[in-house]
């Protein structure tokens, strides 16, 4: 579907870093305590349809943006000695729940009027994108039907070049950086001059170490 739920879990994830931050720089502002309660109302209760869940994450902006107002507000003065790395964590997880919500609120807004024909009934409340590209998805004029197909068929389009990029750069050809004689990847290549940086790649420790981290 165009929307889950999912995704405001992935809200909630960036607010307690936020919420972290804030209080390293033993600082909160209520419209902290605002935001947190909207959006704990809606992982309670989940849009249903594409205009719910359009309305929601537009009201999920609006309060990123408020949030992001008022802790800039409750800053420390510059005559006082903030503590630099708390001040830049606030800013950095700040601006990223101000664009997770407002690229999520973008990609919705488009489709907030969509709804099915008579002829597809069927279709789910929350369409996927390959629904919303064909002629079932249909808005309250034929204009706005085709709008809408033609933004989910672009949509669709970008989605498939990032997968062919992607299954490119799997497809890429590292032999030049395999050293055969210790069975181990170069860290790089210094294309300045055309040499194997001298380090190398435990492949097994790498992984073991990437399986720890997720």
């Amino acid at each position: 579907p165009l929307f889950d739920a999912r995704l405001l879990q992935g809200l909630d994830d960036t607010l307690e870093l936020l919420h972290d931050a804030l209080q390293a720089r033993d600082d909160s502002t209520a419209a902290l305590e605002t935001f947190r309660l909207a959006l704990a109302a809606a992982r309670a209760r989940p849009p249903l349809t594409l205009a719910e869940a359009a309305t929601c994450l537009q009201d999920m902006q609006v309060g990123a943006e408020a949030l992001a107002l008022d802790a800039e507000a409750s800053a420390p003065d510059e005559h006082e000695e903030p503590d630099a790395a708390a001040l830049s964590d606030v800013a950095f997880w700040l601006q990223a729940l101000r664009a997770q919500c407002r690229d999520a609120s973008a990609t919705l807004q488009p489709f907030a009027t969509w709804t099915p024909t008579k002829e597809h009934t069927d279709q789910q409340a929350m369409p996927t994108l390959r629904q919303l590209a064909q002629s079932g998805s249909a808005g309250p004029h034929d204009d706005t039907r085709h709008a809408m197909q033609q933004h989910a068929a672009a949509m669709l389009q970008t989605i498939e070049q990032l997968a062919q990029l992607a299954g490119a750069l799997a497809l890429m050809d590292y032999s030049f950086l395999y050293d055969t004689q210790r069975d181990l990847l170069s860290i790089g290549y210094n294309v300045d001059e055309r040499r194997l940086d001298a380090g190398f790649y435990d492949l097994l420790a790498s992984e073991a170490r990437l399986t720890n981290f997720v």
